[in-house]
């Protein structure tokens, strides 16, 4: 396989790159200026830590595209209520990370790398990985069988994965759905009627 390159903390801390400031909010959309030698690059993530009469704000955007006037639009990652136009918004100098490593395994996680099930992140983790990634060389394709292991012992026991594959929930609703139950005495005799 290639080498993948892992990030640490720290690496990551020292990535920020400039301050924007929001200037568009229409819906998910999120338009933000920066000084001319400061535009972050397209998939760098932008965060918003601010105080507003909403509450406190805790946002993560993904630049999408470039747009004339020193402007990045951007797509939030989670709700733009309480957003407003002038809030500052930092460049993280790096795509949206994902935390990887055996203790990543069998938790569950959001799109923007924080745990959902209540846990803490752990500590001795193996690194974090960006989301967006290029595909595998065709030299590290296998045209064998895998199993994707998820982690979730639910799924790997009952419904696994093919490595690769067309993995989805939709995939376990049609088969629920497929299932014919038996009608009611009741509903019987008001289709006979």
């Amino acid at each position: 396989m290639s080498q993948q390159t892992l990030f640490t903390r720290e690496e990551l801390e020292a990535s920020k790159g400039g301050v924007g400031r929001i200037v568009r909010i229409v819906g998910p959309v999120v338009d933000v200026e920066f000084a001319p030698d400061q535009i972050p690059a397209i998939y760098n993530a932008l965060t918003i830590d601010a105080k507003t009469t909403a509450g406190d704000i805790h946002l993560v955007l993904e630049v999408e595209t470039e747009l004339p006037g020193n402007l990045v639009r951007s797509v939030s990652m989670d709700s733009t209520d309480g957003l407003v136009r002038g809030l500052e918004v930092q460049d993280t100098g790096h795509p949206i990370m994902m935390p990887v490593g055996p203790n990543t395994l069998g938790r569950i996680w959001n799109v923007i790398g924080q745990p959902v099930d209540e846990k803490p992140i752990p500590e001795d983790l193996a690194g974090f990985m960006p989301i967006h990634r290029p595909a595998p060389e065709f030299e590290e394709l296998t045209t064998t069988t895998e199993i994707f292991e998820t982690g979730i012992k639910a799924i790997d026991l009952i419904e696994p994965f093919v490595r690769g594959g067309k993995a989805s929930a939709r995939r376990l609703s049609s088969r629920s759905s497929s299932t014919t139950w038996p009608r009611s005495t009741a509903a019987r005799r008001c289709s006979r009627a």
